[in-house]
């Protein structure tokens, strides 16, 4: 422990070596050893993960806090820094430390972070369907647009100088071919108005008993 690189001859003053257990987490912790010989035993979760085995109960059910999320007991990793997730106690080397990282961790989702190691509970998915709300099938919900649908439900009069009606149902009397193309491309100057207007059979003879006004 006081070992002195500089020195060129030995004073007899070498504090004596002891090995054993240096991590005061550990079980077997011993203020005693000054030697870390690799035998800490600490009681706890094992549960493995692609980043390190961390020996905390806590991260068995996940309630750890970014402070305590750190490996005590390996040499598979080297990484020296406290804030770590992998951080090693012994460490010694300059291996690559993981970082705690939240965000979207389900690579379904439209906002998946790939770099992201804690699941934030904020992943959102791509919902396809109108997104005019103008259209007859609009849907609040979706996200990304795909098939909107304009039919004649949308009978406004036009106000483009020729009266007829926006009809796009050709089973109607004043059906126009153009309605619907209209409509879409000038949906700021239609004002509302008339609908479709349908045969009807009957008697159009207002002097007859049975005389039908529609």
């Amino acid at each position: 422990p006081n070992y002195d690189p500089t020195a060129t001859f030995d004073d007899g003053l070498c504090a004596p070596l002891f090995p054993g257990c240096t991590n005061p987490m550990a079980d077997n912790y011993n203020g005693l050893y000054n030697l870390e010989d690799g035998s800490c035993r600490i009681a706890g979760c094992t549960a493995t993960n692609s980043l390190a085995t961390f020996n905390v109960p806590c991260l068995c059910t996940g309630a750890c806090t970014t402070n305590v999320r750190r490996k005590l007991s390996s040499s598979t990793d080297d990484c020296w820094d406290p804030a770590a997730l992998n951080y090693w106690v012994n460490a010694s080397g300059s291996s690559e430390c993981v970082y705690h990282t939240s965000g979207c961790t389900d690579s379904g989702a439209s906002n998946y972070l790939a770099i992201a190691n804690h699941d934030d509970g904020g992943c959102t998915f791509s919902v396809y369907g109108c997104t005019d709300a103008t259209a007859t099938n609009f849907d609040s919900t979706a996200t990304v647009l795909e098939g909107c649908v304009y039919v004649p439900a949308r009978r406004r009069k036009l106000s483009h100088g020729s009266g007829g009606a926006l009809c796009a149902d050709p089973t109607a009397i004043n059906y126009w071919p153009e309605a619907i193309k209209y409509y879409k491309e000038h949906l700021d100057v239609l004002t509302s108005g008339s609908e479709c207007v349908y045969p009807v059979l009957g008697c159009t003879d207002s002097e007859a008993s049975n005389y039908l006004a529609i």
